[in-house]
């Protein structure tokens, strides 16, 4: 993984997401490492720090990396409490370092989509969503592509 990451610029260009998805499995693998690999010291105050400034990067990263995280790291808290000598406060810790990462993703950059994603929401719902004016011809818009 590190010499994807550390190939020439030329090669990152052909992908314009390749590089924040490669970015994004750094910070988890640092996330999971602090996790996993120091569940008692979470509750700690550098642990905890660390957690929440790796957790932050990581779903600031790619939409791809957000989902699957915010997916796995409630699982990790139901599952790690139950490793010998392990620690169940870890978990309330865990729980705590994600909302707080969410919140400040939320506060730093998804707010700004709220609106949006909100309007689309609601109009799915209502069942008067429309495809954005000339995307009717494009790839991924066509009724019941998924």
């Amino acid at each position: 993984m590190a010499f994807t990451v550390l190939v020439p610029a030329s090669h990152q260009l052909l992908w314009w997401g390749f590089f924040s998805n490669l970015f994004g499995q750094w910070t988890t693998l640092a996330v999971l490492t602090l996790v996993i690999g120091h569940w008692a010291d979470l509750p700690k105050r550098g642990f905890f720090a660390a957690t929440v400034f790796f957790l932050s990067l990581t779903l600031l990263s790619h939409p791809g990396t957000f989902v699957l995280t915010v997916a796995l790291l409630p699982l990790l808290a139901l599952v790690l409490p139950w490793r010998e000598g392990a620690t169940r406060r870890s978990a309330v810790y865990l729980c705590g370092a994600l909302a707080l990462s969410l919140l400040i993703v939320f506060l730093l950059y998804y707010r700004h989509f709220t609106p949006l994603f909100v309007a689309q929401v609601r109009d799915t719902l209502a069942g008067t969503f429309r495809a954005p004016e000339g995307a009717e011809t494009e790839r991924g818009w066509e009724p019941r592509y998924i």
